[in-house]
């Protein structure tokens, strides 16, 4: 059994549209559409119709590719908000 695959369905969630936060140093997202704020502090992510800021410091964008990004850093809190 996958904790994660279990732990997204019991949040009402699917594997397309996964966030995973390690341990306040990075955070993952699959399907994002764009970037929509980016600086040291703060990076916002457009996924379907929702916005996902992430804030803390020192936040970079480690990769981005085909849908997925992955942002290190000092991660203090992360915001989810319809667009």
């Amino acid at each position: 059994m996958n904790l994660i695959l279990q732990l997204i369905k019991e949040m009402g969630a699917d594997t397309a549209n996964a966030i995973t936060l390690c341990m306040g140093e990075c955070a993952y997202f699959k399907c994002v559409k764009g970037v929509a704020l980016l600086s040291s502090q703060k990076i916002t992510v457009v996924c379907n119709k929702k916005l996902i800021s992430v804030t803390g410091e020192n936040l970079t964008v480690a990769e981005y590719f085909q849908g997925d990004i992955l942002i290190k850093g000092d991660i203090y809190g992360v915001q989810i908000e319809k667009s």
